[in-house]
């Protein structure tokens, strides 16, 4: 989880598995700690073991993260000492695994 990056992240090696060069994408332009960078986006369902959902995922040379976009009109905690991090929605716990939509 990057609570300062605004999308979620997936090297270009794992976009060419999934076979979506000729899916629709849209190409952003993303800041990093090293500098500007441009990369391609599709919509993905990503999944956790909390809750799957439908989100914008950026594809480039090498980060792998977890941006706030899949954490969207949820409210998380960071428990750094365990090793967690505790999703809650509408004040429900998501304690297993759930799919939520961009429309819920």
């Amino acid at each position: 989880l990057d609570t300062g990056a605004s999308i979620t992240c997936i090297p270009l090696d794992v976009y060419e598995k999934l076979g979506l060069k000729n899916v629709n994408h849209e190409e952003i332009q993303l800041e990093t700690a090293n500098g500007r960078i441009s990369a391609e986006t599709v919509i993905l369902p990503v999944k956790t073991s909390a809750f799957q959902r439908d989100i914008r995922v950026a594809f480039n040379s090498s980060n792998k993260l977890l941006g706030v976009n899949y954490f969207a009109d949820c409210i998380f905690t960071v428990d750094v000492i365990n090793e967690c991090i505790y999703v809650k929605r509408n004040g429900i716990q998501l304690d297993e695994y759930q799919t939520l939509t961009d429309g819920e």
